[in-house]
């Protein structure tokens, strides 16, 4: 059975606000000197990837209307 795409969409909103969060307030230097931000930041990132690779692969014509 394919994948939710509403589910696949909520984590793709989800990590991105997360992202969002985690960056807040902080500059380019305080990010490349916050390893631990780096690899948060990172993680969501692939949680995007996963979600929008899965959403891609079930439902194109979304993907398509997304990006």
């Amino acid at each position: 059975m394919p994948p939710d795409p509403r589910v696949l969409l909520a984590d793709v909103e989800r990590a991105g606000a997360e992202i969002e969060r985690f960056t807040e307030g902080i500059d380019g230097d305080a990010y490349a000197g916050d390893p631990l931000t780096q690899a948060t930041v990172e993680r969501k990132f692939e949680i995007v990837g996963e979600a929008v690779n899965r959403l891609g692969k079930s439902h194109p014509d979304l993907v398509e209307r997304i990006l």
